[in-house]
């Protein structure tokens, strides 16, 4: 997008220490860490992103669906308007219910379910129609693919729904980056 530059640094680890408790312990155990870490920087080839969507969302009792249009429905951080023709990244976190005073208590059933839905984007799944995820409270969902992206159909397959099918708010953090 003329006028920004964007640059991402992307971090998951998991680090373990598993061992033998049972009724035989040994010495024997498992120590590792698990660990991710890319560096995306402007432009439009392997390893780049030129825009970037980040918001915190709330999905209301009752209003079910928030449909994120990649393709011409979001503005990034300057008000200009983002239409992805790739996404080289998605992170989901599922907050739980809002406190109402900025903490969140995250409870069983408020599942969210990302895909499926009218022009969706079912490329994320493989191509799979109606290919779905759920992310239940307090979980995390962190997909990128910074060599080529997955394309986005503008008008056809430009949608990702996000689904709510609970009693009490939802919250959700979003982020999506890729090229325009």
């Amino acid at each position: 997008m003329a006028g920004t530059s964007l640059a991402i640094a992307i971090s998951a680890q998991v680090g373990f220490d598993y061992r033998n408790q049972g009724a035989f312990p040994t010495s024997i155990k498992d120590r590792r860490n698990v660990l991710y870490q890319k560096t995306i920087l402007n432009g439009q080839g392997a390893n780049q992103a030129q825009a970037m969507f980040v918001d915190r969302r709330t999905l209301s009792a009752g209003s079910l669906v928030d449909a994120i249009d990649l393709a011409g429905g979001l503005a990034d951080a300057f008000g200009n308007t983002i239409t992805f023709t790739d996404v080289r990244g998605l992170w989901i976190r599922n907050l739980g219910s809002n406190d109402g005073d900025g903490t969140f208590t995250p409870a069983t059933g408020e599942d969210i379910v990302i895909g499926a839905g009218t022009n969706s984007w079912d490329t994320l799944f493989g191509g799979v129609a109606n290919g779905k995820l759920t992310i239940t409270p307090n979980g995390l969902f962190l997909w990128t693919s910074p060599i080529d992206g997955v394309a986005i159909g503008a008008g056809a397959t430009d949608v990702l729904e996000v689904v709510y099918a609970g009693a009490a708010d939802v919250v959700f953090d979003f982020a999506v980056w890729g090229t325009v």
